[in-house]
């Protein structure tokens, strides 16, 4: 009796570590867990390192529906042939597959490039991964991953008059600039032309 529930124990303590070494085993494509990694903004550029082990990197941000989400992966050093994968947040869990995914980016080159609309308000999660198939080498190194969106250009000025307005252009919002109250350029000693008014046409500041 004594001898079968050594033998019941020792095929239970195999079972239990066969289950912990299953587990562990999670492929590269898997939807990783919920705000894994480091956060990133649009605008930001980060820094990482794809060694033997682990095979990816995670980064995540929040997204707004419709943003325009430009996603470069691009190797620093080392062999690195990398792989990227968009994962969207739903609810607890991750959706099953990625809602984007990139090799080699459009036109050649072994770094991956993503550029998608985003298409719900959520968390997403950023996969950078080195590429892994049968037969294939491992290949490492570093590289460096920016997460571009549409907060990243907003504070860009506008390089032309947006309704022919000269001033709006340059001081903007219809803001005029102020002529010395001395009647006289400070520099030149001429009399300043008069300031471009709102509405105004640029005929009426260069005659």
């Amino acid at each position: 009796m004594v001898q079968l529930s050594n033998i019941r124990a020792r095929w239970l303590t195999v079972l239990i570590a066969a289950a912990l070494i299953g587990a562990a085993a999670i492929p590269v494509d898997a939807a990783p867990p919920y705000q894994t990694g480091t956060p990133i903004r649009y605008g930001d550029t980060l820094s990482g390192e794809i060694a033997e082990d682990p095979a990816c990197q995670y980064f995540w941000f929040e997204g707004a529906a419709g943003d325009p989400v430009m996603i470069d992966m691009t190797r620093t050093s080392g062999s690195l042939d990398g792989v990227l994968a968009l994962y969207q947040q739903d609810g607890d869990n991750f959706s099953a597959d990625p809602v984007a995914s990139n090799d080699d980016r459009p036109g050649g080159g072994l770094d991956p490039l993503i550029s998608i609309s985003l298409p719900a308000a959520d968390w997403y999660t950023v996969a950078a991964c080195r590429l892994q198939a049968d037969q294939m080498r491992v290949t490492t190194g570093t590289f460096n991953l920016t997460l571009t969106g549409p907060a990243a250009g907003a504070a860009v000025a506008p390089t032309a008059p947006s309704a022919g307005n000269l001033s709006d252009s340059i001081f903007g919002g219809g803001v005029s600039p102020t002529p010395d109250e001395s009647g006289t350029d400070p520099v030149a000693g001429a009399t300043p032309a008069p300031s471009p008014t709102p509405g105004g046409n640029l005929s009426d500041v260069i005659p």
